[in-house]
């Protein structure tokens, strides 16, 4: 038989309903006691509350909410919080908006992450495993006579966003261990902000070449939104650890257990862990450790850039 469950309130409306049958002191250390409970109630409703969610603007604001719905959906349903999602327009906003407190959980790039551990205190919880494995291209249009970055001197070029790992920090950190200052080897150095806009960019001629995650490259290729006929692969990063799920440090343990079960139980052979995981380009996550990313700490640490807002 499953046993009934009363809520703490019902238990309150009951004192009341029985008062008059109760005798007067008796009833006023029942009340007392469960003044305590009911307060206790509302703190366990604030701890239980909404979880403020916010991602790296990668690719533009419309896909990016198609590709996260069903995991805030999952999320929701798995840990009892009910997640708000955040979306902003920058990285630089979502970096902000989490060092400033206002948000719990973010997925941030190994370069925001970075900056965030440093300044905040910054916790990693999970990985995709592709982030595990993460690499950059340099893009051309696939009419360009030059076939390698070497080539490209006095052209111009584009980096995604400035906060980026795959679209700035590690494409730049590429290119300087190849002896080329950027500012100083190409005509003009942009910054496109988001990896899909670096892609058209390229496309359409705006820059000569440009720096782009590799995944999501690969991604846009399958599903037909870049035209593989105009565009080619120059060259290749490599490997590097790159996006994480982050909290922040002041977030209580089970709020971070309860999320990192949600994640690391996904699995692709079944629903709902199939469909999440499909439109997250993931096949599993994977615990992060801090000491993941200490090879880009030296190279965030060696460009001078912690600072994100200090400029190169």
């Amino acid at each position: 038989m499953t046993k009934k469950r009363y809520s703490r309130a019902s238990i309150c409306q009951v004192c009341f309903i029985y008062a008059p049958f109760v005798a007067r002191r008796t009833f006023l250390v029942v009340l007392a006691l469960l003044a305590t409970t009911c307060e206790l109630t509302a703190t366990e409703q604030e701890h239980l509350g909404p979880i403020r969610v916010s991602v790296v603007p990668e690719i533009s604001e419309v896909p990016l909410k198609h590709t996260y719905e069903l995991l805030f959906d999952y999320l929701e349903k798995t840990t009892g919080h009910s997640i708000e999602p955040v979306f902003l327009g920058t990285y630089d906003e979502v970096l902000d908006a989490f060092i400033g407190g206002h948000i719990d959980l973010a997925f941030l790039g190994a370069y925001p992450y970075v900056v965030a551990q440093s300044t905040v205190n910054a916790a990693p919880l999970v990985m995709r495993d592709i982030d595990t494995r993460s690499s950059t291209y340099f893009i051309a249009r696939a009419d360009s006579p030059h076939d390698s970055v070497e080539d490209f001197k006095g052209e111009t070029f584009a980096f995604g966003a400035e906060l980026s790992t795959s679209g700035h920090l590690m494409p730049r950190h590429y290119l300087l261990e190849q002896s080329i200052v950027p500012k100083e080897f190409f005509s003009v150095v942009r910054y496109s902000g988001k990896h899909d806009m670096t892609a058209t960019w390229v496309e359409e001629g705006e820059v000569a070449l440009g720096a782009i995650n590799a995944s999501i490259f690969d991604t846009m290729m399958a599903e037909g939104k870049l035209n593989s006929d105009k565009l080619k692969i120059v060259s290749q990063t490599p490997r590097y650890a790159d996006n994480v799920w982050t909290v922040r440090a002041d977030l209580d343990e089970s709020t971070r257990a309860a999320l990192t079960d949600a994640l690391l139980d996904l699995i692709p052979q079944e629903s709902p862990g199939r469909e999440v995981l499909e439109r997250l380009q993931a096949e599993y996550f994977v615990s992060a450790r801090e000491s993941d990313f200490t090879p880009l700490v030296g190279i965030v640490e060696q460009l001078g850039l912690l600072d994100p807002y200090h400029k190169i």
